[in-house]
Order: C-alpha cells, then sequence, then structure tokens
C-alpha cells in the first residue's frame, strides 16, 4: 500500500513558507572590501557628471533652437514705373485677353454663388 500523506491544512501550498517565522540568516558576514567601495562610488560619480553634462548640452541646444529670433527679410525693391514696350497691334490685342482673362478668372471672384432653384428636375418625380 503506497499511499501519499496528504498534509493537514490542504489550503497551503508545498511551495509558500510560512511568513511570521523567524528566519534569520546565520551565513558568513560579507567580506566589504574599501577599495572596490571606493571604485564603484568613482564609477557612480563619473556616470552621473556624463549624465549631468549631456543634460545640459542638451538643454543648451533647447535653448538656443527656441530663442533664435525671426530670420530677417530681404525685400526687393520693385521699380516705381512700368515702363512699356511698344507692342505691335497683335501683341496688343494678346495682353488685353490676358487681363480680361485675369479679370474673369472664378477663383478670384468675391461674389456669392447664384440661387439654386431645386423645383427643376431632369428626371420624373417618383411618388
Amino acid at each position: 500500500m503506497a499511499e501519499q500523506q496528504v498534509p493537514i491544512n490542504q489550503t497551503q501550498f508545498s511551495f509558500e513558507e510560512p511568513i511570521f517565522e523567524n528566519q534569520a540568516d546565520y551565513s558568513e558576514p560579507k567580506i566589504i572590501d574599501p577599495e572596490q567601495v571606493a571604485k564603484d562610488k568613482k564609477k557612480k560619480i563619473v556616470i552621473m557628471a556624463i549624465v549631468g553634462f549631456f543634460l545640459v548640452l542638451v538643454s543648451l541646444v533647447v535653448l538656443l533652437v527656441i530663442n533664435k529670433g525671426p530670420e530677417a527679410i530681404i525685400e526687393e525693391d520693385l521699380p516705381d514705373e512700368v515702363v512699356e514696350k511698344d507692342l505691335t497691334p497683335l501683341q496688343k490685342r494678346i495682353e488685353d485677353a490676358r487681363e480680361l482673362l485675369d479679370l474673369a478668372d472664378p477663383s478670384k471672384q468675391d461674389l456669392a454663388f447664384p440661387p439654386i432653384d431645386l423645383t427643376i428636375r431632369l428626371d420624373k418625380k417618383v411618388k
């Protein structure tokens, strides 16, 4: 008869450890090397100095970009008087046609859309 022994408390799993028991560590104390502690301290200081330097550098770059003033806009002087060329009658008609075309451009019109009559239909009204 090979029966397994069932623990009395079946709500506790076998891998759980008791919470309130005193678990003292009786192993040998670790030997702390003062030279190693000093080296670790120096490494931490060097790493923190490098990180601080980069943070200052990045913040300076960001401040320079933000505080950069607006660039000066250079305006070219336009001639005050338009010199008319000697145009042939055909060229004169072409220039007049271009001016009329520019005036008739619908994208430059400020007029409102015309009213729409919704009662006019192309197909028969289905009832």
